[in-house]
């Protein structure tokens, strides 16, 4: 257990300043004790106890995330430093690539949550698109991230859950019976009624006069519809990172679409380690030679 912090905190090192890496390493000594009675490393606790601005050191790109700030907005059981956490110590979207092989200059974050994938990667690219079911829940964090950050690059922000054309079908005439019943499906509902259901194909066209550099995935299960359309838009993108969430799908189907149209695949496990296709949780893809 406390090897697994100790990996955590050289991380969060390399990322945050030594003061706040040292001040959210004591707040899990001091909850180290509920760890061990739970058995497993719950670090939401620490989480919690960042109340204050914080600025990540990304890549090479700063990021400012107001922490107390966004907390209020969300308003939610997890802090936004938990998904600062898994999307910049951790590194969830980018580890396997060289940044320096991939030539920003259109960029989609399908599943764009808070923005912390957005935000970033607009101060590499001149153009990025945030698409975000539940757009009105999170576009006030979106927003306080922009107004700390500055970005370089346009952000486009687009309500709307992206799917598959057969799951488009589906669900604008009122199918609904295949779906989990979850609050991200309620939200859905309610802008499946506004029409607000895009796939792969309807974002290009709307948005996307050239290649998109770089196509982050995190679809609570409807990257399975998506990739069903694989050939009709997948040459047009030259670099995919997704999570896969394997009660809905087999992931072994993505990763057969993408070696289909000549990409080069990675797959790990929910701790990046390489595992193989059928227990993947994260899907890496370049056709341009941007893995490692």
């Amino acid at each position: 257990m406390v090897h697994r912090i100790a990996y955590r905190f050289r991380r969060l090192l390399a990322i945050l300043s030594i003061q706040d890496s040292f001040r959210y390493f004591l707040a899990c000594l001091v909850h180290l004790p509920k760890f061990f009675r739970r058995k497993e490393l719950d670090l939401i606790p620490a989480d919690r106890t960042v109340k204050r601005s914080i600025t990540v050191n990304y890549k090479g790109v700063k990021v400012t995330v107001n922490c107390p700030r966004i907390d209020v907005l969300l308003g939610e059981e997890s802090p936004i430093f938990s998904r600062a956490r898994e999307m910049y110590a951790k590194d969830v979207y980018l580890k396997p690539f060289v940044l320096s092989r991939i030539p920003f200059h259109v960029v989609i974050d399908a599943g764009g949550n808070c923005g912390l994938f957005t935000i970033f990667a607009a101060q590499l690219a001149a153009r990025v698109i945030w698409l975000e079911v539940q757009e009105t829940k999170y576009q006030p964090a979106l927003a306080v991230l922009r107004e700390s950050n500055h970005p370089k690059g346009e952000i486009i922000q687009v309500g709307g859950l992206l799917v598959g054309s057969t799951e488009k079908c589906h669900l604008q005439s009122g199918v609904m019976h295949s779906l989990p019943k979850s609050e991200t499906v309620r939200e859905i509902l309610r802008y499946v009624g506004r029409g607000a259901v895009v796939t792969m194909r309807d974002l290009l066209d709307t948005y996307v006069n050239e290649r998109v550099s770089f196509l982050k995935m995190d679809i609570e299960g409807y990257e399975f519809s998506v990739m069903q359309d694989a050939d009709d838009w997948i040459q047009q993108v030259d670099n995919i990172a997704l999570e896969v969430h394997r009660d809905a799908g087999d992931p072994r189907e993505i990763v057969e679409a993408l070696e289909r149209n000549t990409f080069r695949v990675v797959t790990a496990d929910s701790e990046l380690r390489p595992t193989s296709a059928a227990t993947a949780d994260y899907i890496y893809a370049s056709a341009t030679g941007a893995l490692r």
